[in-house]
């Protein structure tokens, strides 16, 4: 889904395998979702990979044939840094074919709790800790950064399979450059 990575050498990815399983990786650590948490065809997800108080966290949470939302959370100890080294981040790979209807990136812990009652809200653009948010539904052509900085250090690259797709319900956001 997502990667900040130079070459061969990852800073961290979040995405899938070629099973569907998700799957976070952080410099040379990977963390494999719970099994059950694979992704099928025409299924939404909300996915967050996390680094916190030692340990990488995935949290996999997929809309079951009923409506329902089924939770899958899965951790391991990992005491090493997050590599920073300069690279591109990229949306999307060649793995992953499918839609992506957002994404935001944050340099702070979001709780259970946070993912749950957050992940179907449009988000202002200056919450705190929100490093980049891309909501993608101002229906333009380039893949924006929507936080107040706007970093360009930040800004995203459309890769491989993935397609953008659009809110086409209550979570909307305007385009601010009306590209």
């Amino acid at each position: 889904f997502v990667a900040k990575a130079r070459g061969a050498a990852t800073n961290y990815r979040l995405g899938t395998d070629a099973q569907g399983d998700v799957v976070f990786t952080v410099g040379s650590a990977r963390l494999d979702a719970h099994p059950d948490a694979r992704l099928t065809d025409v299924q939404w997800a909300h996915i967050a990979g996390a680094v916190f108080n030692g340990s990488l966290e995935l949290t996999v949470t997929v809309e079951e044939v009923n409506g329902d939302w089924q939770t899958y959370f899965t951790s391991m100890p990992w005491n090493g840094a997050v590599p920073s080294d300069d690279g591109a981040f990229t949306i999307g790979d060649g793995v992953f074919v499918g839609d992506i209807d957002e994404v935001r990136v944050w340099s702070s812990h979001r709780s259970q709790n946070d993912l749950a009652t957050f992940r179907s809200q449009v988000l202002v653009g200056t919450e705190a800790g929100l490093v980049a948010y891309y909501p993608f539904d101002d229906g333009g052509s380039t893949v924006e950064d929507f936080t107040a900085r706007n970093d360009s250090d930040v800004a995203g690259v459309r890769g491989g399979g993935a397609s953008i797709q659009p809110d086409t319900g209550a979570l909307t956001k305007s385009d601010t450059d009306t590209d």
